[in-house]
């Protein structure tokens, strides 16, 4: 009997060991992940006056700075809402990788990169933020290397004025003009079709 619960109770110690080192190893690997798409954690309450949660993930933010950043947050903030008094604030139907990237450009800690744009533009669309719409556009001129179709598509979608001239400029042959008009075939309504068929004419007097 003796010799039978020792066993029982090695067994048990070896278990306890082995899911002591799988929470542990989950631990770094979720650390390890937070570092790769965090350039700066929004974790210090010091300098804040407001924590905004996106599906868990606790952001602490100045109300003054983002409002000054983002006209929702001004309305939010500023406003006679019920939300303006609460010291956390929920945001629902957010990605909180996405709304991370998004403070992070509010902030200027990061860069716009192709990968983080089109979730950037839609966050600076839905919270009405000029600041970084502007930093969208700015790598769209000069930095991104997207083709120029998706280029012409997403300047369409969001009313780039000063990208959308930059693309048709770039448009030399009816080819050109047949892949644009192809990248907004879901934007019947724009006026830019109108500019897409005058450019065409001009190559047809040609």
């Amino acid at each position: 009997m003796f010799v039978t619960k020792k066993s029982s109770n090695t067994e048990t110690e070896k278990k306890n060991k082995k899911n002591l080192w799988e929470s542990l190893r989950e631990l770094v690997e979720i650390k390890s992940e937070n570092r790769q798409w965090k350039t700066r954690n929004f974790d210090e309450s010091k300098f804040s006056e407001v924590v905004l949660i996106v599906k868990g993930e606790r952001f602490h933010v100045s109300k003054l700075y983002l409002a000054s950043h983002s006209a929702y947050f001004e309305a939010l903030f500023m406003g006679n809402f019920e939300e303006a008094k609460k010291s956390e604030i929920e945001l629902n139907d957010i990605d909180p990788k996405s709304f991370q990237h998004f403070i992070e450009s509010i902030h200027g800690e990061t860069e716009v990169k192709d990968e983080t744009l089109n979730e950037l533009l839609h966050l600076s669309d839905f919270f009405d933020s000029k600041a970084v719409f502007r930093r969208c556009e700015e790598f769209l001129l000069s930095n991104s290397r997207l083709s120029s179709e998706e280029k012409f598509r997403v300047a369409v979608r969001y009313k780039m004025s000063n990208l959308i001239e930059k693309c048709m400029c770039e448009m030399k042959t009816n080819d050109d003009i047949r892949r644009g008009v192809l990248s907004i075939v879901d934007d019947s309504a724009s006026p830019v079709w109108k500019m897409l068929l005058i450019k065409s004419l001009s190559f047809e007097r040609i």
